[in-house]
């Protein structure tokens, strides 16, 4: 995720009223929480419709090699390593989803908690002033 490194103000009229303060920082951490949450959706689906290509490539190869056997036990081979090719897919793709929640989870609490200390710190200036 994006560091931000200066916050913007609000440029509409009383922006600069103190008691708005605290609520145009909560709209701009808002607006940012959500494009972060859209960035993981979007990642995703990312992930999945590539699985999806790789899975419907394998699948087609599969009814090419299926309908190419001429015996039984031939089939049977064919089937059965489909099977176990997809199955594996399928763990291995599990892993991945989970690995991308893992790494999402931490970049949002990283982002929630700037954005706690962004306001803690501006509560203390204010405070101060």
């Amino acid at each position: 995720m994006e560091k931000h490194s200066k916050r913007p103000e609000a440029d509409f009229p009383l922006a600069g009223a103190p008691g708005l303060a605290n609520a145009t920082r909560l709209l701009y951490s808002s607006a940012r929480l959500q494009a972060h949450a859209m960035k993981a959706v979007l990642s995703y689906q990312i992930e999945a419709l590539s699985f999806l290509q790789r899975r419907y490539e394998k699948d087609i190869k599969f009814l090419d090699d299926l309908t190419a056997t001429e015996e039984t036990h031939d089939a049977i081979d064919v089937v059965s390593c489909f099977w176990q090719n997809a199955v594996s897919d399928y763990t291995g793709e599990a892993g991945k989803v989970a690995s991308i929640a893992s790494a999402l989870s931490a970049e949002t609490a990283s982002f929630v908690r700037e954005e706690a200390d962004a306001v803690v710190d501006d509560m203390a200036v204010r405070t101060a002033a």
